[in-house]
């Protein structure tokens, strides 16, 4: 019998990818345990919108959103946010149906889990498959223009809107420089900064994506969040050296 001794170590992680991405379709609740790993310092608690992750010993002082189809795989990053910036991390049970529910649910979210936090420190994650509902809670209520985000973060989108009816906030975009839609994401950061936005991009080559979702899969996940961790920071009150220059205001 061949031993996997000796295989390139890719090959056995793509083999342990399969496993898990079967588990999250048909074993939710095995994937969870399988893919996203605990973290010490946060817990958890249930409400109408979701799950909300919270610091164990400390009055969360933001609220995060984080988008994504596969909540019962976001535990390990919901709870490091949470840890990491002191947040109040709502993660939705379910994509919204309508992507005009999205500005509505984090309206929700602010009014029913966070009523003391200031609105304007509101950020939003959107993860894969959540980026469309991400973007669509970032650019708020089309009827009163209003949207209480301060920092949009798209974790590997493999779809973005080919053009945009508003104005997002400062935007990361967080991909691998192997993506299939590599040229779509091209086009929708030059939509980004033509229309005034200031986009930080990090264009991976050592980290694959679904790394929120297979932290102890996917080679350089820490780096990954740890990129996420100090974009986020800058919008949920931490004071930056960079404030007067517009765009620099990123990292």
């Amino acid at each position: 019998m061949e031993s996997w001794r000796g295989k390139p170590r890719l090959t056995v992680m793509a083999v342990g990818l399969r496993v898990v991405r079967w588990a999250e379709q048909n074993f939710p609740a095995l994937a969870r345990f399988l893919t996203a790993p605990a973290v010490a310092g946060a817990t958890s608690e249930k409400s109408e919108l979701g799950t909300v992750y919270l610091p164990l010993d400390a009055e969360p002082h933001c609220l995060i959103v984080y988008f994504t189809a596969v909540s019962a795989s976001a535990r390990w990053l919901a709870g490091s946010l949470a840890v990491r910036l002191n947040a109040r991390v709502l993660v939705p049970t379910q994509l919204p149906v309508r992507e005009t529910d999205a500005a509505t649910l984090v309206a929700r979210a602010i009014a029913e889990l966070a009523p003391t936090v200031d609105r304007d420190q509101t950020t939003v994650v959107g993860e894969e498959h959540g980026s469309r509902a991400a973007i669509a809670a970032a650019l708020g209520n089309p009827t009163s223009g209003t949207t209480g985000v301060s920092r949009l973060a798209l974790l590997y989108p493999p779809e973005v809107p080919a053009a945009l009816p508003g104005r997002l906030p400062t935007t990361m975009l967080q991909v691998n420089h192997n993506a299939a839609n590599r040229s779509e994401l091209v086009e929708f950061d030059r939509i980004l900064r033509f229309n005034g936005v200031a986009v930080r991009e990090t264009d991976y080559r050592t980290v694959g994506d679904r790394w929120a979702r297979y932290p102890k899969r996917i080679t350089g996940s820490k780096r990954a969040l740890d990129d996420l961790v100090a974009f986020l920071d800058r919008g949920v009150g931490t004071p930056s050296t960079f404030e007067i220059i517009p765009g620099w205001d990123l990292h």
